[in-house]
């Protein structure tokens, strides 16, 4: 039976300040989940599904599953050295539980966007607990094995549609701060890769016109003593222009 989602307990200290920072771990997590679940995607577009879930292909999602919840694998006990220990999904709840906790009289979309992350790592969760449970005893066919987990895995990609959705929402009150527009420049083309160009475009307010936005960043992080990043700044427009001319 599915968990109650409840009220955010914890209080991160470190991100209290400086809700900006968290944002951008937010993103980061988020961008990292959804390459996951295309590998997780990718598993299930064999043309032969009835012989598909094989060992090796068990493994794989697995795996695939580890990266995004961090959980121990068949042949390795859990260990707090092990590469998944911070995986993408767990560590999007934990920012936006986060956020949600510090944000709750400032952003609404703040919970909203914490309730459909821990709905989606709930999903998750469930269907590693299922695989593993299936690895154990052995006891379904191939064809019966694949419809379920493929099943599953259409039901979290549901779920971590809603978050797609929410994300935007989220982000909307800080498009004119410097550090976010500059993250999303960035980031833009795996961001792209989740909205679309069109999508991205409406969503994010982008382009916004690119000598407006360099100025501002310049003028923002000068006056910030961060001089060391206007080289950077000045070669991401170049690239954006060469971008924007070929679109």
């Amino acid at each position: 039976m599915e968990t109650i989602f409840q009220e955010p307990r914890h209080h991160y200290a470190p991100f209290s300040e400086d809700s900006v920072i968290l944002i951008q771990l937010i993103l980061t997590e988020f961008i990292q989940t959804h390459q996951t679940l295309l590998q997780i995607l990718s598993i299930f577009e064999n043309p032969n599904p009835v012989n598909m879930m094989t060992l090796n292909a068990e493994n794989s999602l697995f795996n695939l599953l580890n990266q995004l919840l961090g959980q121990s694998s068949y042949s390795n006990p859990p260990s707090i050295f092990s590469s998944h220990s911070n995986a993408s999904l767990k560590k999007l709840k934990n920012y936006c539980e986060s956020y949600s906790h510090q944000s709750l009289s400032q952003n609404k979309h703040a919970r909203r966007l914490y309730y459909v992350v821990h709905r989606t790592w709930l999903a998750t969760l469930n269907q590693l607990e299922r695989l593993q449970i299936i690895h154990l005893r052995k006891s379904k066919s191939p064809s019966v094995l694949i419809k379920e987990q493929h099943k599953q895995v259409q039901l979290i990609v549901g779920r971590f549609n809603q978050v797609i959705k929410t994300i935007p929402l989220m982000i909307h009150p800080y498009l004119n701060n410097e550090n976010i527009l500059l993250y999303l420049l960035r980031h833009k083309d795996p961001l792209i890769q989740i909205y679309g160009n069109q999508t991205f475009s409406k969503q994010f307010k982008w382009p916004i016109n690119p000598m407006e936005m360099k100025t501002l960043l310049d003028n923002r992080y000068q006056s910030r003593g961060f001089n060391s990043l206007l080289p950077l700044i000045k070669q991401m427009f170049l690239q954006e222009e060469v971008s924007l001319d070929v679109s």
